[in-house]
C-alpha cells in the first residue's frame, strides 16, 4: 500500500520510505541498530506497528525514549537469544547492517526471530558514494555519515548490491 508523500514529513529520507512500503499495518517489529528511532517512529505513526528496537548507542537510547518508543540497550553482534523464534513479523536493518562485526551470526538471528527480514545498507559502489570516498579521503577527511562508533573501531563494509548475489 503506498502512502502519498503529503502525509509524511519531508525530512524522511528514502530508504525510510521504502521500507515503510514493505512493513504491513499491526505487524509486529524489531529494528536492529535502531539509531535515534527515527524509522520506528515512522512505522509506528504511519504502519500502526509494535515495534522496538535494540541500539548500543547510549544517547540514540535517550532520544528513541523521548520519542516513546520501546528500546534496549544491546549489541546485536552479541546475538539476540533472548527472543524467541519467529517472535516478530518484520526484523530489520536499516543501514546498520555495515557496522556489524559478525554479519553472517546477525543475519541468522534476525532470520530466526523474523518471519520477514528488511536490511538497508548504502551502496558504496554508486559513483556518486564513490566519488565521495575519493575525494574526502585524498583530502584526509572521514566519510560522512559513516563513524565506527562509539565503542571501538568496527570495521565498516564497504559492500555493493552485487555482493548480495
Amino acid at each position: 500500500m503506498r502512502l502519498p508523500r503529503t502525509t509524511i514529513d519531508s525530512s524522511v529520507g528514502s530508504e525510510h520510505l521504502a521500507v515503510l512500503e514493505l512493513v504491513s499495518q499491526n505487524s509486529t517489529v524489531l529494528d536492529l541498530g535502531c539509531g535515534n528511532g527515527g524509522l520506528l517512529s515512522l512505522l509506528v505513526k504511519e504502519r500502526k506497528v509494535k515495534g522496538q528496537g535494540i541500539e548500543i548507542d547510549e544517547q540514540a537510547i535517550y532520544e528513541c525514549v523521548a520519542r516513546r518508543l520501546s528500546v534496549c540497550h544491546g549489541d546485536i553482534d552479541a546475538g539476540l537469544s533472548e527472543y524467541k523464534e519467529k517472535s516478530f513479523d518484520y526484523v530489520i536493518l536499516c543501514q546498520s547492517f555495515q557496522q556489524v562485526r559478525n554479519p553472517d551470526v546477525v543475519l541468522r538471528e534476525a532470520s530466526r526471530v523474523g518471519k520477514e527480514v528488511i536490511v538497508s545498507f548504502p551502496n558504496f559502489g554508486h559513483y556518486r558514494v564513490r566519488f565521495q570516498i575519493f575525494f574526502t579521503r585524498k583530502l584526509g577527511g572521514r566519510i560522512t555519515g559513516f563513524s565506527a562508533g562509539k565503542y571501538g573501531c568496527y570495521p565498516i563494509y564497504l559492500s555493493v548490491a552485487l555482493d548480495l548475489l
